[in-house]
């Protein structure tokens, strides 16, 4: 059996993470989310996976290995048209994954068990089915298929991994468009109903779908919390520094004398730490980062290239790469009230259900010493925050905040 992933599209849901990257190499315990899952796929025995990139398919294409083959699909035109792109480079039964998710090795295995030669639908069950395909159940099997119901009839969804035959391509190439002019692989699906009794499974493991940006620090510790059990050590760690628990340091990293580390924690190649720092659990810091003397970083993602080096504190937060937090720069992460903290996604302020967010913060931001961040605050790509601005709401990309 061979694998096709999907890895498209841009992921709008998750801006401003990606303004400059696409949603399928966001990092998860410093691991680009498609690596993952391409990576488990060969795991699991996996003989050859194909997938599909279009917007920013460079990013795509370098983050993952060797022997990937990648399809094109020039024109974004929806799944079922993504799923043709591949359709040249298919020879076997496959596995028909949206590479946006989270899973894990059981969650993959428990679709690819039950596959033998019908199509195999995984499904998920979640709090909120109306923003996902629900599904229709009779005997184990599919009957129908409901685009994000207002008012769902039951909170089982389609989970976005299929196990099918070669031969369902042909249902694939037969799908007209949709009401929104998009060609939809779940009409497909339906299609191919009428030739085989196709077989619904509720996925075991881990699955998670990415839907706002704050879900990475979820993925982050749920990553973390099930597959991080012991220290990894490939860089230098430095007399003086004390680390405890699950820490990962990748190689050339160095941690300084005097850093407190506790796991789990992820430390990126090449990575600066120290001297004189506090790290707390479930925080990722990516490649070539740098965390100071005097900062404190809690349960947050620190991506390439960024840099918070002197009495800084980042807490429950995401920060895209390459920015810089000036000397002093704070982020609060906590309501007074206790309430939940609301934030913005598509352009609306919306409640996060957590009780603790920091900064939601793009790519290429420069930030000013002793700025304060508000909690739940959205920051752009390439903004510019001048000394001691105070922060808060949404910052458009490109903006300038004294």
């Amino acid at each position: 059996m061979m694998a096709v992933v999907l890895a498209a599209g841009k992921g709008t849901r998750m801006w401003p993470l990606t303004g400059k990257m696409p949603k399928h190499v966001l990092p998860v315990a410093g691991e680009p989310l498609i690596g993952r899952t391409v990576r488990i796929l060969g795991e699991i025995g996996i003989s050859r996976t194909v997938v599909v990139v279009g917007y920013s398919r460079g990013a795509v294409e370098r983050a993952l290995p060797p022997g990937v083959v990648f399809a094109r699909q020039e024109e974004q035109r929806g799944t079922a048209h993504a799923v043709m792109a591949a359709a040249p480079y298919v020879d076997d039964d496959f596995l028909l994954i949206n590479g946006d998710l989270l899973l894990d090795r059981e969650s993959l295995e428990s679709v690819m068990r039950e596959y033998d030669g019908s199509p195999v639908v995984g499904a998920a069950r979640v709090d909120d089915p109306s923003r996902y395909g629900v599904l229709e159940v009779r005997g184990g099997h599919l009957v129908g298929l409901t685009e994000k119901p207002e008012r769902p009839r039951g909170n089982l969804i389609n989970a976005g991994v299929y196990a099918l035959p070669r031969e369902a391509l042909e249902h694939v190439s037969r799908v007209s468009p949709s009401p929104r002019g998009e060609l939809e692989f779940t009409d497909a699906l339906l299609s191919m109903t009428s030739e085989y009794d196709v077989r619904v499974v509720e996925m075991r493991g881990i699955w998670m779908d990415l839907a706002a940006p704050w879900d990475l620090l979820k993925a982050n510790e749920v990553v973390m919390r099930s597959e991080m059990k012991e220290a990894r050590i490939e860089g230098v760690v430095e007399p003086g520094a004390h680390v405890s628990g699950p820490v990962w340091v990748g190689r050339g990293a160095v941690v300084r004398s005097g850093a407190y580390i506790e796991g789990p924690v992820c430390i990126g190649p090449g990575a600066r730490i120290g001297p004189n720092c506090y790290i707390r659990p479930y925080t990722s810091v990516g490649e070539e980062c740098h965390i100071g003397a005097a900062v404190e970083v809690k349960n947050s993602v620190i991506m390439n290239g960024s840099n918070a080096p002197h009495h800084n504190y980042v807490g429950d937060s995401v920060i895209g790469e390459r920015c810089n937090l000036g000397a002093g720069t704070k982020v609060a992460n906590l309501r007074l009230d206790g309430r939940p903290v609301k934030s913005y996604m598509r352009g609306k302020r919306v409640s996060t259900g957590r009780r603790k967010l920091g900064v939601i913060m793009g790519s290429d931001v420069k930030v000013g010493i002793n700025a304060s961040i508000d909690p739940g605050t959205v920051v752009g790509n390439d903004v510019f925050i001048g000394p001691a601005a105070r922060v808060r709401g949404l910052i458009r990309d490109g903006a300038v905040v004294l």
